[in-house]
């Protein structure tokens, strides 16, 4: 049993170190810091996320994705509708330097298609 758990653990912490470390800023259309962005790693839509990693009150964001989730990592405005302004965020944006652009939900549009199914991709 122990020799089990041994073998696991060297397995997690080898899976550990395989994952990509994505850190930045989250910036809008006019180049300000957007603190009400968030990634989502699994669906957007909160209900089957794994993970999600606000932005913080300056757009800065740091968390780490394991290689399997790295086709699954979305951007959306926490203001609004997630279906109207989620994105994905594709590998080859991912460093440990990113800026990452989102417009802003204006108040005029942040109920404008409730219950619309967008889809995301």
């Amino acid at each position: 049993m122990r020799l089990v758990q041994l073998l696991g653990l060297i397995v997690l912490c080898g899976l550990v170190g395989a994952c990509t470390r994505l850190k930045g800023v989250v910036l809008d259309e006019r180049g300000r810091a957007h603190p009400s962005a968030a990634f989502s790693v699994g669906r957007p839509d909160g209900l089957g996320a794994r993970s999600v990693h606000p932005a913080d009150a300056k757009g800065r964001f740091d968390f780490s994705v394991m290689p399997i989730d790295e086709n699954n990592v979305y951007i959306y405005d926490r203001a609004g509708n997630p279906a109207m302004t989620a994105r994905r965020v594709d590998r080859f944006e991912f460093s440990d330097n990113m800026k990452v652009r989102l417009p802003r939900v204006r108040p005029d549009e942040a109920e404008s298609f409730p219950d619309k199914n967008i889809p995301l991709d």
